[in-house]
């Protein structure tokens, strides 16, 4: 009866969608269940890989994943766009590229929110500096005390200068600001491209 109201139009997907979003809301502890009722709409699996406090439409445990476009860190505000056969994928709400699909397809946004989490966040930079042959070192030590990781490393020669492009392992954007704001402050270093 169900699929025949929504074959015929009776029911839109946008009234679907909300019923399943209140009924999921409603019914947390029972969250196993309602997942197959998400799953009509577009699979969202539960994964070994969920993130532990990130939250769509206010549950957790669903598949999800960074866009690649946008790089969302907490705690920016982000919004969720239903994928097909990959889970939610995590944008920051401004996303240029998000932005045409609340429009063209907004049954597939879903609301998202960083909720309690200890995940870290993969942030690179771009550092243009004058001859220093102990910069990586230099920016290691003024990581190493925060606990944040260099994940990747590339250097560039240019003719005046040289640049350096590190991604660094940071909890949330006050600490990716934290880095860039040390990174400037560095011997020969005269700009940095990065959160």
């Amino acid at each position: 009866e169900l699929f025949a109201k929504l074959g015929f139009g009776d029911i839109n997907q946008t009234q679907f969608d909300g019923a399943v979003a209140l009924i999921l809301r409603d019914r947390r502890d029972e969250l196993e269940e309602e997942v197959e009722i998400v799953e009509l709409r577009q699979p969202l699996r539960q994964t070994s890989k969920k993130r532990k406090g990130l939250r769509v439409m206010g549950q957790t445990g669903f598949e999800t994943h960074m866009a690649q476009c946008c790089k969302p860190i907490a705690p920016e505000p982000i919004i969720g766009y239903v994928t097909r056969g990959r889970g939610v994928t995590i944008h920051r709400d401004g996303c240029k590229q998000i932005a045409p699909k609340k429009i063209e397809e907004p049954e597939r946004i879903v609301s998202a929110d960083w909720g309690e989490s200890d995940d870290s966040f993969h942030v690179p930079f771009r550092i243009n500096y004058f001859n220093n042959s102990h910069l990586l070192e230099d920016i290691a030590n003024v990581l190493r005390p925060q606990n944040i990781g260099i994940v990747k490393t590339k250097k560039e020669a240019r003719t005046t200068y040289q640049s350096l492009y590190i991604e660094t392992e940071v909890r949330d954007l006050a600490q990716a600001k934290w880095v860039k704001q040390r990174l400037e402050g560095l011997n020969a270093v005269f700009e940095v491209h990065g959160r």
